[in-house]
């Protein structure tokens, strides 16, 4: 027991005194923003993701069988790499051993890796090279699992082999003689464990492991997967932008990293046909950066080693996009807004505010809360065009007439006088004026990834898929008035499916005052268009001079589903 409290004191102190080191170890990685990282193994051949060995339920010495098979006649790492510095790419990781046991490498302490294979290929050494000609970090994936191993458990519930004769001790060495010799030979700037949630590691050794690496490379970057006692440099999210970024328990920004798959799998997959699109992940990797986060993501390569073509047209999308908008990505830290009154998001750097509109508002008038800093200069990022912008309603309007709007995010660059500050979050109305209250202005329940429910149409956003099934409860806006008002409140708004009847809504001013209403069902045969373009009148409301919060809920039935375009409150002429 005294062992264990001293090893847990010493460890803590360690992870203490690393703080410092680690700070300054992380800042190329926190300005990189974009990494890429690619799964490529033995499973590669079978082509139903890297679990295929799990989903197959192959026994360990038919699966080495494959190994005699390896034959990545098209691999070029000087390609590969030239290809993720094409699409903006700041840093590879790279799986030197995913759960399979395969080792990518020319390990010593075993001889099912690649370098035994028919094409004698010790990938972390090109991989590592190339990425050092082009000054590229250079990251390891090492999976602490490990199914081919005789000495590893748990077993696999398919795996024949007698547990009895397993010894978990020559496996924690072995572990840790691979991990060492990939730090001691490749000097990987990143190690990017997984796999931890088995607890292979005593939670004692994993510490040990820890200090042993970074004593061993004091400026390597350590991921969070080694064991669940081992804290890590950044936090490893997967396929889900965490909806605030990720913060310590006491509220501070924390190192984070989002790995995202291009289409449904990690490793190579003929049958996984559904692919992102270039413009889903360019918003993906602004909405990341947004959040003070970076994105990791995901290539599979082909069995003979080249990268498929839907991936390559996808990653030089984005390298095109980033060559004129990537000033508002490397760098960068998260907003300083809570929320934005347009469908996009925002990054900063130094005295300069990145404002990523998604979707330009039809009058081209981009609305950006308001700022106590003078502006100094503000224009489209692209083609470094000054525009024009005025302040009302504590917000500045950016008119932007005149630019070529991008089809994933045109960016404004807005440079200020002295770190930019927040003003004012929340639009102010004068009393002769109609208020707009849009989707992507709305704040969500926080249940709900307000991404899952705004569909792009056209011109507009529209929410969608709010139905019994949606976690979604309801959403609200703020804004203040000058004056005490009376509104007439119309609503944009549809039952989406065909003669499922009406919907129940209710709008609630200052959690005090309800308006209820009724949201017309479409008719056979009918567009909701049709419904969209035709304001439904609500009733009529007094909006109180000063802040006011506006709630929207609705109560669908089995069956029903609410499209939401806006509601509008016109000043009420007598």
């Amino acid at each position: 027991m005294i062992k264990r409290i001293l090893i847990l004191f010493f460890s803590v102190l360690f992870s203490l005194l690393a703080n410092a080191q680690t700070a300054v170890n992380s800042q190329w990685y926190n300005d990189a923003k974009f990494g890429i990282f690619v799964h490529y193994g033995l499973y590669a051949q079978i082509g139903y993701t890297e679990w295929a060995q799990n989903h197959f339920e192959i026994q360990a010495a038919d699966y080495e069988k494959l190994q005699s098979q390896f034959a990545p006649s098209q691999f070029n790492a000087n390609q590969w790499v030239q290809l993720f510095m094409e699409a903006g790419a700041k840093y590879l990781v790279f799986t030197a051993k995913h759960h399979e046991g395969f080792s990518m490498y020319q390990s010593k302490y075993t001889d099912f890796n690649s370098f035994k294979s028919t094409y004698s290929i010790d990938f972390l050494a090109q991989l590592s090279q190339a990425c050092q000609q082009k000054a590229m970090p250079f990251g390891v994936y090492y999976s602490v699992m490990d199914w081919h191993h005789p000495d590893y458990l748990p077993r696999r519930y398919f795996d024949n082999r007698p547990k009895e004769l397993a010894n978990t001790a020559n496996y924690k060495l072995f572990f840790k003689q691979q991990v060492t010799e990939i730090i001691d030979r490749y000097q990987p700037s990143l190690l990017w464990f997984d796999g931890e949630w088995e607890n292979t590691h005593d939670s004692l050794e994993s510490v040990a492991l820890d200090q042993m690496i970074r004593d061993k490379n004091p400026g390597i970057l350590i991921n969070n997967r080694l064991s669940r006692y081992v804290k890590g440099d950044f936090k490893t999210p997967e396929n889900a932008v965490p909806a605030t970024g990720l913060k310590s328990e006491d509220g501070k920004p924390v190192n984070w990293e989002l790995c995202y798959t291009i289409n449904d799998s990690w490793g190579y997959d003929p049958y996984s046909t559904e692919f992102k699109s270039a413009r889903g992940l360019i918003r993906l990797l602004v909405d990341i950066c947004s959040k003070g986060g970076n994105l990791l993501l995901n290539v599979g390569p082909k069995p003979d080693g080249s990268i498929q073509s839907e991936f390559q047209e996808r990653l030089l999308a984005m390298g095109k996009w980033l060559k004129e908008n990537g000033n508002a990505i490397y760098g960068t830290k998260a907003s300083i807004f809570e929320q934005l009154p347009f469908y996009g998001a925002s990054t900063t750097k130094g005295n300069t505010i990145y404002l990523h509109a998604f979707l330009m508002p039809s009058n081209r008038q981009l609305a950006m809360p308001l700022l106590k800093n003078n502006i100094i200069k503000l224009y489209h990022l692209a083609s470094k065009k000054e525009l024009p912008y005025h302040i009302t309603n504590n917000q500045c309007i950016i008119d932007c007439n005149g630019i070529k709007i991008d089809d994933a995010a045109t960016v404004i660059a807005v440079e200020t006088e002295g770190l930019p500050e927040l003003k004012s979050q929340f639009p102010l109305y004068a009393a002769n004026q109609t208020i707009d209250l849009l989707p992507e202005a709305a704040s969500f329940d926080p249940m709900t990834k307000k991404e899952n429910m705004l569909v792009q149409y056209f011109d507009k956003m529209l929410l969608k898929k709010w139905n019994q099934q949606s976690t979604l409860n309801n959403i609200e806006w703020h804004f203040s008035t000058a004056n005490t008002t009376l509104y007439d409140v119309y609503i944009k708004a549809a039952s989406a499916n065909e003669l499922k009847g009406n919907i129940l809504g209710n709008l609630q001013i200052d959690s005090t005052r309800n308006l209820l209403f009724e949201i017309p069902a479409r008719t056979a045969y009918t567009y909701t268009n049709a419904y969209l373009f035709k304001p439904i009148f609500i009733g009529q409301i007094t909006i109180n001079k000063g802040f006011n919060n506006i709630k929207l809920k609705v109560l669908p039935k089995a069956g029903q589903e609410l499209v939401f375009e806006k509601i509008i409150f016109i000043p009420h002429k007598k």
